[in-house]
C-alpha cells in the first residue's frame, strides 16, 4: 500500500509541473521560457573537395577554395583589390529565424601589413542579387571585445538569430545586427526592415576588407545552427 500512495503522490506532483510549466506560456510572471538545446551542424566542409569552392562565391576576393588547415577542411577567402566579400546563396536556408536561435561558426584570420590586429566583420545577410548591390542588408559587427584577432587560433562566434524589437536589433555578448543602406530610417522602421530580411534572406557572407591592404585572409568553418535557445520573454 505504501508503494502505491508513493507511486500516486509522485503521479499527482508530475501533474502539478506539468501545469505549473503550461501556464507560463500566458502568465506574465514567469519570466522564462526553458526548452532543450541541440544543434544541427550546415557545413564543415569535410565532405567537400580541396580546391572546391563548396557552392560559395567570391567578389573582388583574390581566391574562394576549400583548403585542409589545423588537421581540417575549412573555407579560405581572400582579400583583392576593391570591396571583397565572400557569399552563398544556397547553402543557408532563407528564413533564417525557422532554422535556429543562434548561428554559431569558427574564424581565422591574418590581418597583413598595415591592416588592423582586430577585425570585427562576422556575417552579413542581404535580399538582392548580389551581396554588393542589395537592396537590403544587416551586418553582425562584433564588439571591442569580441574582434578576430590576427594570427589567432580559430575563435567561435555566436551571431543571434531573433526577430528585432520594435526600437531595437538583436545584439549579444559577441556583437550587434546593424542594418545598411538607404533604406535605413527610424529605429521602428528598421526593426520591420530586418524582420522581413531575416525571414527572407537572399544569402550569406561576409566582408573581406579590414584595412586598405589587400591582404587580408580568412578561414570559416563549423557553421552550425542552435535550434532552441532559453530566452527571457520579459524583455
Amino acid at each position: 500500500m505504501k508503494t502505491i500512495k508513493n507511486f500516486v503522490s509522485l503521479f499527482v506532483l508530475l501533474i502539478m509541473i506539468s501545469s505549473a510549466l503550461n501556464s507560463c506560456k500566458d502568465d506574465e510572471e514567469c519570466a522564462y521560457v526553458v526548452c532543450e538545446d541541440s544543434l544541427e551542424r550546415i557545413t564543415d566542409f569535410e565532405n567537400d573537395s580541396l580546391g572546391t569552392t563548396s557552392d560559395w562565391q567570391g567578389i573582388a576576393s583574390s581566391g574562394i577554395a576549400i583548403v585542409s588547415r589545423n588537421g581540417s577542411n575549412v573555407l579560405q577567402a581572400l582579400d583583392g583589390s576593391g570591396a571583397s566579400f565572400v557569399f552563398t546563396e544556397t547553402i543557408f536556408p532563407s528564413n533564417l529565424i525557422a532554422a535556429g536561435c543562434e548561428l554559431q561558426y569558427e574564424v581565422e584570420y591574418f590581418g597583413g601589413t598595415n591592416n588592423p590586429v582586430g577585425a570585427a566583420n562576422s556575417i552579413i545577410i542581404y535580399q538582392g542579387t548580389s551581396i554588393n548591390t542589395a537592396t537590403v542588408l544587416a551586418s553582425f559587427v562584433l564588439n571591442t571585445t569580441s574582434l578576430v584577432i590576427s594570427s589567432d587560433p580559430p575563435k567561435q562566434i555566436i551571431v543571434p538569430i531573433e526577430l528585432a524589437t520594435s526600437t531595437a536589433l538583436p545584439s549579444n555578448s559577441f556583437g550587434q545586427w546593424v542594418l545598411s543602406g538607404a533604406n535605413t530610417t527610424t529605429p521602428a522602421a528598421d526593426a520591420v526592415l530586418f524582420n522581413n530580411l531575416i525571414q527572407n534572406t537572399s544569402g550569406l557572407g561576409f566582408y573581406l576588407d579590414s584595412g586598405g591592404n589587400p591582404a587580408e585572409q580568412w578561414w570559416y568553418d563549423n557553421f552550425t545552427f542552435k535550434k532552441c535557445c532559453s530566452f527571457d520573454t520579459s524583455k
